[in-house]
């Protein structure tokens, strides 16, 4: 990507993120499948470069030694959530224990902007619909009893299509609000991460959108 003008604005990130997901300029190759059949999730993760030809400003960093291959593990928070709040804030609560393989990748910048990749590919497309399923359950019961004493004010909740939830967090003292979306593709679910970027979505569902066209037909 060529060298653009710090900016530092909303208006740009968004006019960057709006590009991207109108002119697709390098569409990715599918996923392949792994011996089993099943795709590999890791063939689905975006690269530093297309990320940040939407995110623009400012440059993000990657750093490999933290990629995983499976969902992050802390449960040490769980004295202060509900049952549903576990399920919905621990990720591997939140992608269950039934995918077949899993990849989560993470680009930070300055001022704790950043954007998360997770994505878990499950054996069917029935399997990954129960673990959505629940997922979405869980993120409805969690808004309601959502824990603002500890983590501050709670989450809005859309859900754009049946097979689609966003979850928009206000600003906090850690920076501006930031957007989580949710989704679920035959027997792909996405999570992607956009904290701090502001509770525009834009940048969060133009990386979704690359996603989703890795995932094979």
């Amino acid at each position: 990507m060529s060298a653009v003008p710090i900016l530092g604005s909303l208006q740009y990130r968004a006019l960057a993120a709006a590009a991207a997901l109108v002119c697709l300029n390098a569409v990715p190759m599918t996923a392949a499948a792994s011996p089993g059949g099943v795709p590999r999730s890791s063939d689905m993760i975006l690269p530093l470069r297309q990320v940040q030809s939407i995110v623009g400003e400012p440059t993000l960093d990657a750093h490999p030694d933290e990629d995983r291959t499976s969902p992050r593990f802390d449960h040490s928070m769980d004295a202060n959530l509900t049952p549903a709040c576990r399920h919905y804030m621990n990720q591997d609560e939140l992608f269950g224990g039934t995918w077949s393989n899993f990849a989560a990748r993470s680009y930070s910048g300055e001022s704790n902007l950043g954007i998360e990749q997770s994505i878990a590919v499950y054996s069917d497309s029935n399997t990954a619909r129960q673990a959505f399923t629940a997922m979405k359950t869980a993120a409805r019961q969690c808004r309601i009893h959502y824990p603002s004493h500890v983590f501050g004010p709670g989450y809005t909740l859309t859900e754009p299509d049946s097979v689609t939830l966003m979850a928009q967090y206000p600003e906090t003292v850690n920076g501006p609000g930031s957007v989580s979306i949710y989704a679920l593709r035959k027997q792909v679910l996405v999570e992607v991460g956009a904290p701090h970027f502001s509770t525009d979505p834009r940048i969060a569902q133009a990386v979704l959108a690359l996603i989703i066209e890795k995932i094979p037909a």
